[in-house]
């Protein structure tokens, strides 16, 4: 079922897939989304990794993640969560379904492609002071 808030198209057919291991890039709408086959499962995740940009659909498939072609960050297929560094970000997941032959993606309104992990919301109502030493990516990641 489809509401205005998401949309949710057709994006490729399962009989398109002829490897165990295989990527396409697709869209819904206007939102690019990398479609990846493993051996077990399909998935619908954001195409460009968080860090620099990079088109995934050029990384490797390794087992449930994805490996982007730049820099090495690696993204976790079934959630989008970052399982290496550099990104900061993780990627979008969405909702995907098969329906016979048919792959259909549902993506929500507003949708970019990557996600702001939960932990990094400010809360205004804090008052607490905090003190970062020094400059890597854990210490980036303190502040929205």
């Amino acid at each position: 079922m489809e509401s205005k808030s998401e949309i949710e198209a057709v994006v490729a057919r399962v009989s398109e897939f002829t490897k165990s291991t295989e990527m396409k890039e697709v869209k819904v709408g206007e939102i690019p989304i990398l479609l990846v086959k493993t051996p077990t499962e399909f998935y619908a995740v954001g195409s460009r990794c968080t860090h620099y940009g990079a088109p995934l659909i050029k990384g490797v498939v390794q087992g449930e993640r994805v490996v982007c072609p730049w820099h090495g960050a690696c993204f976790n297929l079934s959630n989008g969560d970052i399982e290496d560094a550099p990104a900061l970000d993780p990627i979008e997941k969405y909702s995907l379904r098969i329906s016979g032959d048919e792959i259909l993606v549902r993506v929500p309104a507003g949708a970019t492609g990557r996600r702001q992990p939960a932990f990094c919301r400010a809360d205004p109502g804090n008052r607490k002071t905090i003190v970062v030493v020094g400059a890597g990516a854990a210490g980036l990641v303190c502040f929205p």
